[in-house]
């Protein structure tokens, strides 16, 4: 009797036991099953990064649905959203892809326009200085070997952010004159209006002078202090533009200034080898190398050409 006793509470704990065993297990596939529930798809994280210019989109035809414009190959990697908004034409433009390195981890790029806070931004979901080639920066466009060293940036970085492949092209553009941007290399990858756009200068009205005057020199005139060398009538276009109102140049010495600073970019352009870079992606290693090069095709035929141009900050609404 005591060994039928024994054996049968010993069956009893087996079974005990074995049940526990059976609760956890199940508490184990319960929870991962949650966790893969909860698991966002590709497709999802692609719309979410990008959520902070859609979200804004509204339905203007009274259809159910935001009205914007789209290219939704979110499930392969890849999404495009762009539209603006009622109030003054302002909108933004995002397109973001993903690229899996060799562990299957996916790296995100994504390059963000705000037409009216004068934002243009490519960034990563990682450090962007660790996802582009190594030791990227200005000197990769003018084919100089030296990496500059700066305290602001005149450049930025203009990606086309690849629907198919990975290659991805990526162009040098200057940045509009009048917005500030701190980086310690003249090619950065953001430039953006501040929060508080009233204590810039705007410089529109250089390209309102530079649209109008004739003589090709007139702004060589004027960096070198030479004002006598100034015909009467292109002096008179400059004037307009000087005064107390806000955009307007204090005086020709102010002009000067500015003038002086928007030669020095001028300078610096002039020295871009390459347009354009293709950047291919190593999955081993988890970032872009510089894969071919494109010659650079933009020309000027003088200071006053490059002035015309080029782009300009003003205070949108």
């Amino acid at each position: 009797m005591k060994n039928e006793h024994f054996d049968l509470l010993r069956l009893r704990s087996v079974t005990i036991t074995q049940c526990g065993k059976l609760r956890i297990i199940g508490l184990f596939v319960a929870f991962g099953l949650s966790l893969n529930l909860g698991a966002q798809t590709l497709g999802e994280t692609l719309w979410l990064k990008t959520k902070n210019c859609h979200q804004y989109f509204e339905d203007m035809d009274d259809d159910g649905e935001p009205d914007f414009d789209k290219v939704d190959d979110a499930k392969n990697g890849y999404l495009h959203v762009s539209g603006e908004w009622p109030t003054c034409g302002c909108g933004c433009d995002a397109t973001i892809a993903a690229f899996k390195d060799a562990k299957g981890q996916y790296t995100y790029i994504q390059e963000q326009i705000w037409n009216c806070d004068w934002i243009h931004e490519t960034k990563a979901s990682r450090k962007i200085e660790e996802v582009f080639p190594a030791n990227f920066g200005f000197h990769s466009f003018t084919g100089e070997s030296k990496k500059y060293t700066a305290s602001e940036a005149h450049f930025i970085v203009d990606p086309t952010i690849p629907q198919h492949g990975t290659d991805m092209k990526v162009e040098i553009k200057i940045v509009p004159f009048g917005l500030p941007v701190k980086y310690s290399d003249p090619l950065a990858y953001v430039h953006k209006q501040p929060e508080n756009p009233g204590n810039l200068k705007s410089l529109y009205a250089l390209e309102f002078i530079a649209k109008r005057v004739k003589d090709p020199q007139v702004f060589d005139h004027v960096r070198k202090g030479e004002y006598d060398k100034i015909t009467a009538e292109d002096q008179k276009i400059i004037d307009d533009e000087i005064g107390d109102s806000w955009g307007k140049f204090k005086d020709m010495d102010d002009l000067k200034a500015q003038v002086v600073k928007v030669y020095k970019v001028y300078e610096m352009a002039k020295k871009i080898k390459y347009q354009a870079l293709v950047l291919g992606w190593d999955k081993a290693k988890g970032r872009f190398y510089i894969k071919s090069k494109e010659d650079n095709k933009i020309k000027y035929s003088s200071f006053l050409d490059f002035m015309k141009k080029a782009a300009y900050w003003a205070m949108l609404c």
